[in-house]
């Protein structure tokens, strides 16, 4: 399994290369508007390349909270799943700690049970690759830390792709930061040096 973005030009990016090739979790940051959930919509093929080439498997991401309809209930959502995706979102949601709401419309939730639906949900996707684009903020901490325990667990099995306002955890969490360029990835391997790369002008 592996990641692959070969001389990919969008309107954001110019020949763009980077190859992950095998399983983890990988931390992605950078500069505000440098194009983190642009590349994230490119590797879900929702965005169009002008030339290059993407290699992927089965992909996991979504893309914001607010793409569920407020009118629906979480369990709306969880009746589309294939039957052994809901056998893991079940496994998952205890695993999370449960929620009691699932039942009740997606525009009554809080951020915090937006969150744990859709990190919950996004983890039952059959997939080859998981993104998770600043998806955990919002949980408090006890739920958070179940979270990247359950994220280690799939990243021996899987691309984990992995965003956060939260530096220290992206470090703490992840196998390999990565600080995204316009032509590719680099490897930042201390917080503090990301720091400097995000304050740069």
């Amino acid at each position: 399994m592996s990641l692959q973005v070969k001389n990919l030009n969008t309107d954001i990016f110019h020949d763009l290369n980077f190859t992950i090739s095998n399983q983890g979790i990988f931390g992605i940051i950078g500069r505000n508007g440098v194009g983190k959930s642009t590349l994230f919509s490119i590797i879900n093929k929702e965005v169009l390349i002008k030339s290059g080439g993407l290699q992927c498997g089965r992909i996991s991401y979504i893309p914001n909270l607010d793409i569920f309809d407020k009118h629906l209930a979480a369990q709306d959502y969880v009746n589309l799943l294939s039957s052994d995706e809901k056998k893991r979102f079940n496994f998952y949601l205890k695993q999370m700690g449960g929620a009691d709401y699932l039942k009740k419309k997606i525009g009554k939730y809080s951020l915090g049970m937006k969150e744990l639906f859709t990190f919950v949900y996004s983890l039952s996707i059959n997939s080859d690759v998981l993104i998770l684009d600043e998806l955990l903020d919002g949980l408090d901490e006890t739920r958070r830390f179940r979270a990247y325990q359950i994220l280690k667990e799939h990243s021996r099995e899987k691309i984990i792709l992995f965003t956060s306002h939260n530096l220290s955890e992206v470090f703490s969490v992840c196998d390999t930061v990565f600080l995204l360029e316009m032509n590719g990835l680099k490897e930042i391997k201390q917080p503090d040096v990301a720091r400097e790369f995000l304050l740069e002008k």
